[in-house]
């Protein structure tokens, strides 16, 4: 089966969805090839040694992969970002298809705007196209401030349902965005859910065990990801405030990066908290010896009805290292937590249900706590993993092509 990536981003940008997926699909035996932009995100600059040309032709690890042309740009202002995604959907849709052969299957990954290309595929190649949504559209746009007019968010919502019907496969991340699009009119037999990866690969080995947790009535809770707004994450740091007055035996770290990484520090700063610590991100190759550290994995969003329907990606990630959850989030991914049986949920932005939410992983005793960790790491690998969600789209892509 010969099947075509479509993505503006590819390696050596972070992608993981990206050359391991490749690389999976032609260990089974299948002819796969790439159309993408230049190398730029996250700085908005060409990562070196690419130059920015009309078009570039190279092979990465035995996979083809096919370059064309865009405006790199990855900053706040919305124009610039506008440009960056149109600048590309121009590009590869005049000449990606000259550059790529015939393909059974285009994957096309996230943006509405790449469906013109997919367009001519299907009308030149006959090809079957899958779009693999990862953000709603055009809501996401909306919440950026990318778009600030209703007339034009409801010309765009139209436009996105037209662009859905294109597909002969709509993939989503979660039962949540099912939901939504079939509310929004997009037929349920077209729309699969295949749950995301984490990058399993970027861990260290040392992190993906269970043996941080140990008897001693300090409870050690971590979060690791992005800080910004959507995080929410002055909830955390009003709760390590609570537990503190309270004399509980609890530290919690925070690490990342983000806008709100300065704020976090200062209000940190201004309570005179003991028990709680804010660290720069760092590379995943490097956080071994934090995992290994944390009794407990935090995740927490802001209690937004977009993010009930949003699994986020941390939660793949902390489920993969095997470690308990303390989930303040609701919808799909407080389900999962509740379903795997591996960890504790509670509401988003409530430092009161967060705090209770402690003291029951105070109270539980090393053994359970470990075999919270174990249960989400199972539900993970059924569920969840890299060769399960391979599998589940190969199977997809067999099914459209046969």
């Amino acid at each position: 089966m010969r099947i075509l990536f479509y993505s503006q981003w590819w390696q050596p940008e972070q992608f993981f969805k990206g050359l391991p997926f490749a690389k999976a699909l032609v260990e089974r035996g299948h002819q796969v090839e790439v159309l993408t932009g230049f190398p730029n995100y996250p700085s908005g600059k060409i990562i070196p040694p690419y130059r920015l040309k009309l078009f570039q032709k190279e092979t990465m690890e035995g996979v083809k992969v096919n370059r064309v042309f865009l405006y790199p740009s990855h900053n706040s202002s919305a124009l610039k970002r506008i440009i960056n995604y149109i600048s590309f959907m121009v590009s590869s849709t005049l000449i990606g298809p000259f550059l790529v052969t015939r393909a059974d299957v285009v994957y096309a990954y996230n943006l509405v705007t790449l469906v013109p290309f997919c367009s001519v595929m299907k009308l030149f190649y006959r090809s079957k196209v899958i779009l693999d949504i990862q953000d709603l559209w055009p809501e996401s746009i909306l919440s950026t401030g990318m778009m600030r007019t209703r007339w034009y968010f409801k010309w765009f919502d139209k436009l996105c349902k037209w662009l859905y019907s294109r597909a002969e496969r709509v993939i989503v991340l979660s039962p949540g965005f099912k939901e939504y699009l079939v509310a929004k009119g997009v037929p349920k037999k077209k729309i699969e859910v295949i749950y995301n990866w984490c990058d399993e690969g970027s861990f260290p080995k040392e992190a993906v065990i269970n043996e941080g947790i140990v008897e001693e009535k300090t409870l050690r809770i971590l979060y690791a990801g992005a800080m910004g707004p959507a995080q929410g994450l002055e909830t955390v740091v009003k709760s390590a405030e609570i537990c503190q007055k309270e004399g509980m035996n609890v530290i919690i770290k925070l690490i990342g990066h983000g806008i709100c990484y300065v704020a976090l520090q200062e209000m940190v700063k201004s309570i005179g908290l003991r028990n709680c610590e804010i660290f720069q991100g760092r590379p995943l190759r490097e956080m071994g010896g934090l995992f290994r550290w944390a009794d407990v994995l935090l995740v927490h969003l802001k209690d937004d009805p977009l993010f009930r329907i949003t699994i986020p990606s941390k939660t793949q990630a902390y489920l993969y290292l095997g470690k308990p959850i303390l989930m303040a989030g609701r919808g799909d991914a407080a389900k999962i937590i509740q379903e795997a049986q591996a960890g504790i949920v509670c509401s988003p932005e409530n430092s009161e249900e967060m705090v209770n939410a402690i003291r029951k992983f105070l109270s539980r005793t090393q053994d359970e706590r470990r075999a919270m960790g174990e249960r989400g790491r199972a539900f993970y690998q059924k569920r969840m993993s890299f060769s399960t969600g391979v599998t589940a789209f190969e199977k997809i892509f067999r099914s459209l092509v046969n």
